[in-house]
């Protein structure tokens, strides 16, 4: 799934943050990057993150 001049084409968020949690962990990520997500009750749990935010559009 490798594109040239994307090569994050096809590697979705849950991906990409598993990867990172399992490298990094959740303080590490939250002390270089100081995102609320990462900083209080962090998880991986992509639907409950997401729905709020298409219930809104509705």
């Amino acid at each position: 799934m490798n594109h040239p001049r994307d090569p994050l084409h096809g590697i979705t968020l849950e991906t990409i943050l598993t990867q990172l949690q399992a490298q990094y962990g959740w303080q590490e990520m939250a002390d270089r990057i100081p995102v609320r997500c990462f900083q209080f009750d962090p998880s991986i749990n992509l639907k409950t993150a997401v729905d709020p935010v298409f219930e809104a559009e509705k």
